[in-house]
């Protein structure tokens, strides 16, 4: 359940050399491996057998072997490196699922003007399309020196992690999840958010005993669903909204959490049109990293017990 392979994608830009910094602290933590990777798009079209082609390719190497370097000497941390050709997206996508990564970590932008105009969001086509779990980080754009974000080795440790509650498996899955992943003494928040219902010439003290009791029969079916629910660090919260994206991430940035962990279902294509993708709204306008965690037995993954650097194309 706690990821030991981590894919890092970078396009050299000031972010996402933050969001690296913060991957590497999240490898360093979990005692994992790390790569880290680059997609050349060539969108241009550019002859892969000219000489400006050979000249790009050599320097985009060299660039990346140079931030696996420092990396490496940064955290000290088992880092590698891969660089392909194609989409940015679909790149990534595959490899981790080629490779069986655990974890992308993946900054929420980097690329800028004309580039993202024409490539559109990668960090959004990949939280889509991937079957592996996404870490999305959103780094400040304010110094290049280091990533304002919450996983440092001196984060408080009562900055809680929230998670976005439904009562399905894969809520209940996400829960456990974040509880392996932050096993000290974080506090997890399985966070509710139920259709707010506005009732004509309701009086305020009856919208609240009306609201309470929905919480307390909603916290019970919690604590019957979740064996875990007996960890102190453990607890529910019901909160009321017609914006479920939008109330999760107030909430997030009301209790300063460190990282909103989102399970995302498989949805049919209608309840895509229908309903959207509340993980992708969330990653979009949350504060702080959030996890998306992905519907899947984590046994079907069938990963072996010792991934090396053999099985990417190192540089």
């Amino acid at each position: 359940m706690i990821p030991k392979t981590i894919l890092c994608p970078t396009d050299f830009s000031i972010l996402s050399k933050q969001t690296l910094r913060y991957a590497a602290a999240f490898t360093s933590t979990h005692d994992a491996r790390m790569t880290v990777m680059s997609v050349s798009d060539n969108f241009f079209g550019v002859d892969p057998d000219s000489t400006l082609y050979t000249s790009s390719m050599r320097t985009f190497i060299s660039d990346l072997a140079t931030l696996r370097d420092e990396i490496r000497s940064l955290r000290q941390v088992n880092v590698s490196s891969y660089h392909c050709l194609g989409n940015p997206a679909t790149e990534i996508c595959n490899h981790a699922s080629k490779e069986h990564f655990d974890l992308i970590v993946i900054g929420s932008h980097g690329r800028t003007g004309f580039k993202k105009l024409l490539l559109g969001s990668v960090a959004e086509t990949v939280i889509k399309k991937s079957a592996t779990n996404v870490l999305v980080v959103k780094p400040s754009t304010n110094s290049d020196s280091s990533p304002t974000t919450h996983f440092t080795p001196a984060e408080p440790k009562n900055s809680p992690v929230v998670v976005p509650y439904d009562f399905s498996d894969g809520c209940d899955y996400a829960v456990e999840y974040a509880s392996k992943l932050f096993s000290d003494e974080t506090p997890i928040i399985a966070l509710n958010i139920a259709e707010s219902l506005d009732l004509p010439d309701e009086s305020p003290d009856k919208k609240r005993l009306r609201e309470k009791d929905v919480f307390e029969e909603d916290r019970d079916e919690f604590r019957n669903r979740m064996p875990l629910s007996s960890d102190d660090r453990i607890s529910f919260r019901t909160h009321f909204s017609n914006d479920i994206a939008k109330r999760i991430a107030s909430y997030c940035e009301q209790v300063d959490a460190k990282m909103v962990v989102i399970p995302s279902r498989q949805k049919s294509l209608l309840e895509r049109i229908i309903l959207g993708s509340t993980a992708r709204s969330v990653a979009r306008i949350v504060h702080c990293p959030a996890l998306i965690v992905k519907d899947l037995d984590p046994a079907a993954k069938n990963m072996p017990d010792d991934l090396t650097t053999d099985m990417h194309r190192t540089i």
